[in-house]
Parts: C-alpha cells; sequence; structure tokens
C-alpha cells in the first residue's frame, strides 16, 4: 500500500501524484486518507448517543465523496484508489492506518518553511516522520505542481552509517523501477587521513548488482554545512527526488540526521525519509 494522507491542499494535492505514480510503478494499491477529530462532548446523555452516532456517519459519508472528490481532481476519473475518512487526529490515524496495512511508502505535503513545529499539516509531518516505521515522502512549499510526474533523477545522501546503507538500498530499488539515474552523494570533511577511495569502495558493495548500471557515484568533497551542501548538489543535478535515511529521534544528534529536517523544509525536489528504528 501507498498511503497518503491528505488535508486538500495544493502542497498534499502534488504528494497525491507522487504516491499514484508510485504506487503504480511499483504495483501497490493506493489509499487515500483524511481524518478530522470528532467534536463530541466528552460526556453526553443516552439521547445524545444516537444524534452523534448519526452525525458521525453523515461526516464520514461527506468526507470520503470529498477524498474521492480531491483525488479525481488530481489524478483523473480512471485512477483506481480507495478513499477512507477517518474521525481521529491525523497523526494518530495516519500511523495506525499504515501499521495494519503492508506500507511501502507515505506520501504527505507540508506547509511553510520556517520550522515543522510551526506548522498547520507540518506538525503532523514531523510526527509522522518520528513515529512513521515506512519511508515518508513530504512535499514541501519550494515544490512546484506538474502535470505529470517524472522520475529520471534520485539524489541519495549517505556517510557511512547504516541508515544511509538502509536509505541507499531503497533508492536503488527506486532507480531501477523507474530506470533513473541514481547519485550518491558522499560529503566528507576534507581529512587527508579519510581514504576517498575506501568510502567508494563502501559506496559500491551497498548498491545492489542489478542497480549499478545505473548508480553514479561522486564524491563531493565540501567544507561548510552538510545540509546546505546535499542541497547544492541536487539543484546542481536537478534531482526529481532525494533519498536521505534518519534513525527515529536522530534529528537532534551529530549524524546526517541532525540536517534531515533542514533538507525536509528546503528542497526543491521531493525527500523520501527512510526511517531506521532504535
Amino acid at each position: 500500500v501507498v498511503l497518503c494522507p491528505t488535508d486538500f491542499s495544493l502542497q498534499s494535492g502534488i504528494a497525491l501524484k507522487f504516491a499514484e505514480t508510485i504506487a503504480r510503478v511499483f504495483g501497490a494499491k493506493l489509499t487515500v486518507l483524511h481524518a478530522a477529530e470528532s467534536d463530541a462532548p466528552a460526556y453526553f446523555t443516552d439521547a445524545q448517543l444516537q444524534e452523534i452516532a448519526s452525525q458521525e456517519q453523515q461526516v464520514e459519508e461527506e468526507g470520503t465523496i470529498q477524498i474521492k472528490d480531491f483525488a479525481k481532481e488530481h489524478l483523473g476519473a480512471e485512477c483506481e484508489f480507495d478513499a477512507v475518512f477517518v474521525g481521529d487526529s491525523p497523526t494518530a490515524a495516519i500511523l495506525d492506518k499504515s501499521l495494519r496495512a503492508n506500507t511501502l511508502l507515505i506520501a504527505l505535503g507540508t506547509h511553510g518553511r520556517s520550522g515543522f513545529e510551526k506548522l498547520r499539516f507540518g506538525s503532523v509531518a514531523e510526527a509522522v516522520l518520528r513515529g512513521s516505521n515506512s519511508p515518508v515522502l513530504t512535499i514541501n512549499e519550494n515544490i512546484k505542481a506538474v502535470e505529470a510526474i517524472n522520475i529520471a533523477r534520485i539524489v541519495c545522501p549517505v556517510d557511512l552509517t547504516p541508515e544511509s546503507e538502509k536509505s541507499l538500498g531503497f533508492a536503488s530499488e527506486m532507480a531501477s523501477r523507474f530506470d533513473a539515474e541514481l547519485f550518491v552523494i558522499h560529503v566528507r570533511a576534507d581529512d587527508p587521513d579519510v581514504n576517498a577511495d575506501q568510502d567508494l569502495t563502501t559506496l559500491c558493495s551497498w548498491v545492489p548488482a542489478d542497480a549499478k548500471a545505473k548508480c553514479k557515484l561522486q564524491e563531493l568533497v565540501r567544507h561548510g554545512d552538510i545540509s546546505k551542501e546535499i542541497l547544492n548538489a541536487a539543484t546542481e543535478l536537478s534531482a526529481d527526488l532525494i533519498v536521505i535515511g534518519a534513525r527515529h529521534g536522530i534529528f537532534g544528534d551529530e549524524t546526517l540526521g541532525a540536517h534531515t529536517f533542514e533538507i525536509l523544509r528546503n528542497a526543491r525536489a521531493p525527500v523520501i525519509t527512510i526511517p531506521m528504528n532504535k
């Protein structure tokens, strides 16, 4: 299943197009989900219970219709998908649905550029990124709507950690499925004691044999902030997709994961974050 939570915004519409494209290429089912918490009072009488149940049924039916209309607007009338409305908080609904299904990917939009904690739906994106066991594709406001999705150039930043090995495996699979060019970017300190050839040998060993023909390894030795160098490289290469690994709760430590949110906020291409639980 490719799960696409939506709040009916422009960015979630773009996320829906990526979700549909990835689901189709992987032969997966597309599920479009919208969640809204109930306004039911904490305490109610027996007489109110039936009325509340009736209202919730009506809200679910109207929500499902809204999901279908939104999906058809962005994907066309012929596209097949499951429309799911959940009367719960978005984060809880997304994570619960993801756990219950064999979820290949969660795709969602974010709003704003000043920090995920300040975003209306971005706060949901942050919570999903921290809690999901599945890869999460995010669409920030730098990503513009296009008529058709084309994934031809994938950038995968690595730092020779288990998180990077896992993300490179996913990026390699994506490149194979889409017949895309894969650029493996290793940003490191300009340290004379670091053996660059050994780094490249390690990276090569992580790429599956059937994907190596499509994999272009490129080492970037740059000074400065790692996230900025990754963003610059993705722009220079005209990346259609960035795939990056992160351990849950890792966003503030000293590894590549510390730069994840900076990349998610500022990338000009969709970013897939590959989780690795502690």
